[in-house]
């Protein structure tokens, strides 16, 4: 890593990845999404590790099973500087539209990413995270949002996941 890269600098290009994530993500857009990964990354969703291409190809029968499907980053909750590049944790909102109830889905949880540099990103739509490469990608659902962040939903369909099999359905499980 150059040491002449600053905090700030890190900060941004992890913020620039996961907007890109999020970017793909709400477009429905797993080669995209793909592109962003190393050859080796590693993928773990739900305590489950999937090479690349299952964890894409179960994304994409996702994708094909929602309407209206938003990721918002909430709060940056961790990251580090390593000797490899750099790690983040995120925390995150899903929402969605499940196309065979109609009805409104949102699930929480936290996403890590794991990033180095030399990224050779040939989309256009992911050229500020061209930079930096995913090496480590992991998502796990959380049943409740911490008390003192002041959320309040209701329970059901239209409210968070309330427990793990809820969480297990959501947009990026395995178990669709």
């Amino acid at each position: 890593m150059d040491v002449r890269t600053t905090a700030e600098e890190n900060i941004s290009g992890l913020t620039d990845l996961a907007m890109a994530v999020r970017a793909a993500v709400e477009d429905k857009d797993p080669s995209r999404l793909g592109a962003l990964f190393a050859p080796a990354a590693l993928i773990c969703v739900s305590g489950r590790f999937l090479a690349k291409d299952e964890a894409l190809r179960r994304l994409a029968v996702f994708f094909r099973t929602v309407e209206q499907l938003s990721m918002e980053l909430t709060r940056l909750e961790e990251h580090e500087v390593t000797a490899d590049g750099l790690f983040g944790s995120f925390a995150v909102e899903f929402h969605w539209t499940d196309t065979t109830t109609w009805e409104e889905r949102n699930a929480i949880g936290t996403l890590s990413l794991t990033a180095r540099r030399g990224a050779t990103v040939k989309t256009e739509a992911v050229a500020r995270a061209a930079e930096w490469q995913l090496t480590g990608f992991a998502y796990t659902p959380r049943t409740s949002e911490p008390a003192d962040q002041g959320l309040t939903r209701g329970v059901g369909p239209s409210g968070w996941a309330t427990s793990l099999i809820d969480a297990a359905y959501g947009p990026l499980s395995v178990w669709r």
